[in-house]
C-alpha cells in the first residue's frame, strides 16, 4: 500500500509523524538517503493529508545552534548540522499547510547506531 491509499483508507483527524532516520550522524554521511527518508516522507504525508488534519511532528533540538541555554518556541532556529537542516525543512512543510500542528523538538531519544547520542541507550546498556 502506498501513502495515498493508506491516508485515504484511514482518513485520520490526527496524525503523529515519527518517521525519520534515527541517527543524526548517519544523516550527515548519507545525505541523499537522509533527505529522501526525512523530507521525502514528510512531503508525502503533507501532500496526501487533508489540510484540516491535526499533525504532531517529532523534530529535534538540533534545529538550534546551542547559543541559547533554554531555547523556547520563539527562539530562532539556526541548525549547525544537515540533520538539523532537514528537520527545519520538515517543520516548514508542516507549518505551510496545517493550521493545527504541534512540533515537538526532542533530543535524540534512541539510536540504532550510536549509544553516545541517545538519551536512553546508554542507561539501558549499562544494565545489560
Amino acid at each position: 500500500m502506498n501513502v495515498k491509499k493508506i491516508i485515504n483508507h484511514l482518513n485520520p483527524n490526527i496524525l503523529i509523524h515519527l518517521a525519520a532516520l534515527p541517527n543524526p550522524r548517519f544523516n550527515e554521511s548519507h545525505k541523499f538517503d537522509a533527505k529522501l527518508l526525512n523530507v521525502g516522507i514528510t512531503k508525502s504525508l503533507v501532500d496526501n493529508l487533508d489540510k484540516d488534519t491535526h499533525i504532531i511532528f517529532t523534530s529535534s533540538d538540533v534545529v538550534f545552534d546551542g547559543s541559547h541555554s533554554f531555547p523556547g518556541e520563539d527562539t530562532p532556529t539556526s541548525p549547525k548540522t544537515y540533520h538539523g537542516e532537514l528537520k527545519i525543512q520538515c517543520e516548514n512543510l508542516i507549518k505551510e499547510k496545517f493550521d493545527k500542528h504541534h512540533i515537538i523538538r526532542l533530543s535524540t531519544i534512541h539510536s540504532n547506531y550510536d549509544d553516545n547520542i541517545s538519551v536512553i541507550n546508554k542507561p539501558i546498556n549499562s544494565y545489560i
